[in-house]
């Protein structure tokens, strides 16, 4: 019987965990109420490499900004209708439809995912009030932003150590 080898520990693991644990440092130093979309995008947007890292970054918090944006007026405009949880059924759909095509048209298709959930989320819970939604809007932006810094500093910051150190050996 062979014996069950655990892989290694690979070093995106490692630089993950440590952009997590960077935007929960910052969440709290900055006294951020829910540091958790932060990590999350902390996870989604640490790649193989920085350019990779930094263009999912700025994807997502496109999607974030447009799809919050837009969330945050459908919410409006719903709000002043009587009865809108039947009419959010077909506006939900519909607003989806628009900002895959809205992203497709501006060629940011990387962020048309993440446009789509902050908006459904933001349409879905509109027992919130305007000023709470326009909050959430901007926090969860904010939260993201902080998410994507800690992820492009934890895999840019390797890999100026390893050029120096290159250019050090060349010497």
């Amino acid at each position: 019987m062979e014996k069950w080898k655990l892989p290694k520990i690979g070093m995106r693991n490692i630089k993950t965990g440590c952009s997590v644990f960077l935007t929960l440092l910052l969440s709290y130093v900055l006294q951020r109420e829910d540091p958790f979309f932060g990590c999350i995008a902390a996870v989604i947007c640490l790649q193989q490499t920085s350019e990779k890292t930094w263009n999912a970054g700025v994807h997502r918090w496109i999607g974030t900004c447009i799809g919050g944006l837009i969330g945050f007026f459908v919410m409006l405009w719903l709000s002043n209708i009587e009865h809108y949880e039947t009419i959010r059924l077909l506006v939900i759909p519909a607003g989806v439809c628009l900002l895959i095509y809205l992203c497709v048209v501006l060629h940011i298709r990387g962020s048309a995912s993440i446009c789509c959930i902050v908006f459904i989320n933001v349409v879905l819970h509109m027992d919130r009030t305007v000023s709470g939604a326009a909050s959430y809007v901007i926090n969860r932006v904010i939260d993201t932003f902080i998410g994507i810094i800690c992820a492009g500093i934890v895999q840019y910051v390797p890999e100026i150590i390893r050029q120096k150190r290159e250019k050090a050996d060349a010497s």
